[in-house]
């Protein structure tokens, strides 16, 4: 019976292996495929793992042999079963059944890894993917049609504790504005501003910024900014040579220069805020806010003047990331907001609001939203509810 055991551990060990590996390779290479592949061509989960198993099918044949031969030197006592007792139908189902749980042992070792993973990453971008065409066309087709400054569409997210955006879309502040909010930063007029006070600004107005990917936002600029100056460095320095002129203490210095990520200028400031309006972002819902109130109660809030501070504050109680502070560090100035709900059926909810800002009127400026607006901007919301609902709901 020991011996029996013994060759049982022999046949199951190896297994354990490939069972690790099959899936380990399954799961990543299905997952890859699922975020990139996957995303980019419309490919469902189900087809990126079934590509995932052919990544692995291949490893599987040619990497088989390395797993063997590894097992083979760990030096596994050998059973001395003989020949005939090996061909026995007993010992054959036997051997079998070890190398089945070794092969699940192996495979939920391999599925370690899920607890590691984004799991809906793929989903999510399939979706954002799905609702780009709807964002580009409403939100530009409706900011048209209602003439405002400013439009936004945003999502309730799962959670249900944040909107999300797929983009902003509106009027990016000019450059004399984003100056004077510049100005307000740099207090001891270095025209220079700390980075990470900034992004500490961002957070209190609400917007959930990564700290990380605005530094390497910054890092690129800069490294953007150093490739043109090389370019002009280069042409300016073969005109020289073409010419014959030359001057001993005249030179182009192209070398590159140390970042300093803990202080921005104007430009990279300006190139940060750019950034920052066209990506995608999420904000927390404030309760007591004014969308907090829309998502709520599912009616439209037309904020005639959103600095008539008595009346707005007495209506909505948000006690961070106000128009003002909003106004004050991006450079905008907020008159009139108009917020819809998005609202589905099956079970009714609000999956989200259109945001649209300062209503435009040719040589007046900017005025209130009115009743009429209000209508349009309802039925947009309408048109769009039954698309959106359909694109972000769970896959069956």
């Amino acid at each position: 019976m020991s011996q029996l055991r013994i060759h049982g551990i022999n046949c199951a060990i190896p297994m354990i292996g490939f069972g690790f590996m099959d899936n380990m390779v399954m799961i990543q290479a299905g997952d890859f495929i699922d975020n990139h592949i996957g995303v980019a061509f419309g490919l469902t989960t189900l087809t990126a793992a079934a590509f995932g198993q052919v990544c692995s099918d291949v490893s599987g044949v040619c990497f088989g042999g390395v797993i063997e031969e590894f097992a083979a030197k760990m030096g596994l006592p050998q059973s001395t079963l003989t020949k005939s007792q090996l061909n026995s139908k007993r010992v054959r189902l036997f051997s079998t059944a070890c190398a089945a749980i070794g092969v699940v042992i192996g495979c939920l070792l391999g599925m370690i890894s899920l607890l590691f993973m984004d799991l809906d990453r793929a989903e999510r971008q399939k979706k954002a993917k799905k609702l780009g065409g709807l964002f580009d066309t409403l939100v530009r087709d409706g900011r048209r049609i209602l003439g405002a400054q400013r439009c936004n569409l945003w999502l309730v997210t799962e959670d249900g504790e944040h909107l999300w955006s797929r983009a902003f879309t509106g009027e990016i502040p000019k450059r004399e504005r984003l100056r004077r909010v510049f100005d307000r930063y740099d207090e001891d007029h270095s025209n220079s501003i700390n980075a990470e006070n900034l992004i500490g600004v961002f957070k209190k107005l609400g917007w959930d910024i990564d700290e990380r990917e605005i530094l390497d936002k910054i890092h690129n600029f800069r490294q953007e900014k150093e490739k043109k100056k090389k370019r002009r460095g280069s042409v300016g320095n073969t005109l020289k040579n073409n010419s014959g002129a030359g001057d001993s203490k005249t030179h182009t210095q192209t070398g590159t220069q140390q970042v300093d990520l803990e202080s921005i200028d104007f430009g990279e400031f300006q190139q940060l805020i750019k950034f920052i309006l066209k990506e995608e972002r999420r904000i927390p819902i404030r309760k007591g806010g004014a969308k907090h109130t829309v998502l709520t109660s599912g009616k439209v809030v037309n904020i005639q003047n959103a600095y008539a501070t008595s009346r707005y504050q007495r209506n909505f109680r948000a006690k961070g990331g106000s128009t003002r502070n909003f106004d004050k560090y991006t450079g905008y100035d907020t008159f009139s907001v108009l917020l819809v709900p998005v609202v589905v059926e099956d079970p009714k909810r609000v999956i989200g609001l259109i945001e649209f800002a300062n209503k435009s009127v040719d040589g007046i400026g900017y005025q209130a939203f009115s009743k009429n607006d209000e209508k349009v901007a309802a039925l947009l919301a309408s048109v769009a509810s039954s698309f959106i609902a359909e694109t972000i709901a769970p896959s069956d």
